[in-house]
């Protein structure tokens, strides 16, 4: 397939769905993945999923849909 190792990965919506899945694959191939969604909790699972495979990952909860309102690390400069 593809290598991901030693690179970084920020999933929109990867909490669940298409995002999740793509969350997964990129975590599989080595990719340290930030968790972006709506639901913490759901953002928290996946990481935790990522985690017990023996991945890297944090979970964040974001509204991309807003500038503001979010935490300082993930809003528009």
């Amino acid at each position: 397939m593809f290598s991901l190792q030693h690179k970084n990965a920020v999933v929109t919506g990867g909490g669940s769905g298409i995002g999740k899945a793509i969350a997964l694959l990129f975590a599989r191939q080595g990719a340290h993945v930030s968790i972006l969604d709506l639901s913490l909790e759901a953002a928290e699972q996946v990481s935790a999923d990522i985690r017990a495979e023996g991945g890297s990952a944090l979970a964040h909860q974001v509204d991309v849909s807003r500038q503001c309102g979010n935490s300082p690390r993930w809003q528009a400069s």
